[in-house]
């Protein structure tokens, strides 16, 4: 889980900022935009006011899914805790960003006390999205990264464990971890990988991670390079909706006599 949350959170620091990217990438991040139809609907780079935010789009649109259950088996017991968790994490992420990554959000407008002031407007987060720029030859860091792996390898490291069954998550972040280097990591060419997308659950159905997706497919079109991600079940129909193809099948062994979790790795070819 704590690379679920770490989310490869990729969060930019400035408003309106791509993370470092060498220049050439940065300037097409700039330039790619999508624009919703929607004037109270926005997509823009995530920014560290968005944590509150964002911690709880996380938490709520992976929580009840078959992974988080597993590896947070004590997380009904311990709802306030695991968010402070996670929030401390992904905090740190926000302060030790990789030059190849970013992140971007959709928030839309709201008038409640308790929404940030962006702007002129008060609005709240309900969507996120994580890419990283992959290179073949690049070192690899689970630091900062805001996929499954990253989020169960830095939630592993919150105080005393609270929520978490140590063993199980232990088991899975190993896994996982074996998983995306075969998968990701040792790609033999550059890609743009989608490490997290998540979209708070009252506001699924209305198409944001679709748009979420378009944004990187048309940035990965620029630079001619393949997307990659490794989706969940719940995320295969809409991969599959977009032209991402299959190309191997994860699973995800688990302890006890609980039915074992599965994940798909998926490609996307401008």
């Amino acid at each position: 889980m704590a690379r679920l949350l770490t989310l490869t959170i990729m969060l930019l620091i400035s408003c309106y900022q791509t993370w470092a990217l060498p220049s050439q990438q940065q300037q097409q991040a700039q330039n790619h935009q999508i624009y919703l139809s929607d004037s109270n609907i926005h997509i823009r780079p995530a920014t560290e006011a968005d944590l509150d935010d964002i911690t709880t789009v996380m938490i709520d649109a992976f929580a009840p899914g078959p992974l988080w259950r597993y590896a947070f088996q004590y997380q009904n017991q311990f709802k306030e805790y695991q968010w402070n968790c996670l929030r401390e994490d992904l905090g740190e992420q926000l302060r030790n960003i990789p030059n190849n990554t970013w992140a971007n959000v959709i928030s839309v407008a709201s008038q409640n006390s308790g929404t940030r002031i962006q702007g002129n407007r008060q609005e709240r987060v309900i969507a996120i999205a994580a890419w990283k720029i992959f290179e073949p030859s690049a070192e690899h860091s689970d630091r900062g990264s805001m996929d499954l792996p990253g989020v169960l390898h830095n939630s592993a490291k919150c105080s005393d464990h609270l929520d978490a069954n140590m063993t199980r998550m232990l088991d899975v972040e190993r896994q996982t971890s074996a998983a995306i280097k075969r998968y990701v990591y040792d790609l033999p060419h550059t890609q743009l990988y989608l490490s997290l997308l998540a979209t708070h659950p009252e506001w699924d159905g209305h198409g944001f991670g679709a748009v979420h997706c378009h944004w990187g497919m048309e940035m990965a079109k620029e630079m001619n390079v393949p997307v990659t991600l490794i989706g969940t079940p719940a995320g295969w129909p809409l991969y599959d909706s977009l032209g991402f193809k299959s190309v191997a099948n994860i699973t995800i062994k688990t302890l006890g006599k609980m039915e074992d979790l599965w994940y798909e790795y998926m490609r996307y070819d401008p």
